[in-house]
């Protein structure tokens, strides 16, 4: 099987699974997964979103406040483009 799908399919498995631990309220955890997601995974809209909630539930609101903003005014990226980027392109 190609090597970019194998990491695609590791990259959705880790995030379901961080997922998986935020809903059961294990947020240390969730976040052992999403540390466990190259550098440049962790910066995907998908994994900064899973990280703010877990931050927001852990009551730490001035990190999750961070990455909210970041997600909203367009600086993190989705898959490998810019999320900036890809939300012009919906409106374009």
């Amino acid at each position: 099987m190609d090597r970019f799908i194998l990491d695609q399919i590791r990259r959705r498995h880790l995030l379901r699974e961080a997922e998986g631990y935020l809903e059961l309220q294990l947020f240390d955890r969730a976040l052992e997964v999403l540390d466990r997601l190259p550098e440049n995974d962790r910066q995907s809209f998908h994994a900064l979103l899973i990280r703010a909630e877990i931050l927001r539930h852990m009551e730490q609101h001035q990190s999750a406040l961070e990455i909210f903003s970041k997600l909203v005014y367009g600086t993190a990226s989705v898959g490998s483009g810019d999320f900036l980027e890809a939300r012009r392109a919906r409106a374009g």
